[in-house]
């Protein structure tokens, strides 16, 4: 073990564990009893002339589709950026991530898994999709502030002059 690195958190993993548990039964019944949406809508008669469609032709299923595999893929993207740092120049243990969305954020892996989870949300448009990016939401912009803040105290001078941001590119 190194100097001051910390232990296996149990409650970390019960709350995981807890939070895939609850997504789980919330998919299971958004998608199994109230889910109808998937199937068809009814629609206004004016505007469709009475007809049914199906939930996967429409903006908010599509965008929500495209958001949700262009975050998987950046998500997929940023962890082999992560996974491939070492080894660091010097020997040194830990290195900065230059890459993808890296070059603008600290925390680009937690802004990939946002815009999959809300992509998501979006094309389920039920309780199960705005609970997870919720949750994500409240987990991931504490740790992208707490990241940024290793950064800047593991490499003084150095990461302040990269200009990046927190999470989300030239706002924080």
């Amino acid at each position: 073990h190194h100097e001051n690195e910390k232990n296996f958190d149990l409650g970390v993993a019960f709350g995981s564990w807890l939070v895939t548990v609850i997504h789980a039964h919330l998919n299971a019944r958004w998608y199994a009893e109230y889910g109808k949406h998937l199937v068809a809508i009814n629609v206004d008669k004016k505007r469709r002339g009475g007809k049914r469609y199906k939930w996967t032709c429409t903006w908010r299923f599509r965008i929500g589709l495209v958001l949700y595999y262009l975050g998987l893929a950046s998500v997929i993207y940023h962890d082999h950026i992560m996974r491939t740092l070492r080894p660091c120049p010097n020997n040194a243990r830990y290195c900065i991530p230059h890459a993808g969305l890296f070059q603008y954020v600290s925390a680009a892996n937690y802004l990939s898994e946002l815009i999959m989870w809300a992509g998501f949300a979006m094309a389920s448009w039920g309780p199960n999709g705005a609970f997870i990016f919720l949750i994500s939401v409240a987990n991931l912009i504490p740790r992208s502030a707490s990241t940024h803040q290793w950064y800047l105290e593991h490499f003084p001078g150095e990461y302040e002059l990269l200009g990046r941001v927190r999470l989300f590119p030239g706002i924080w």
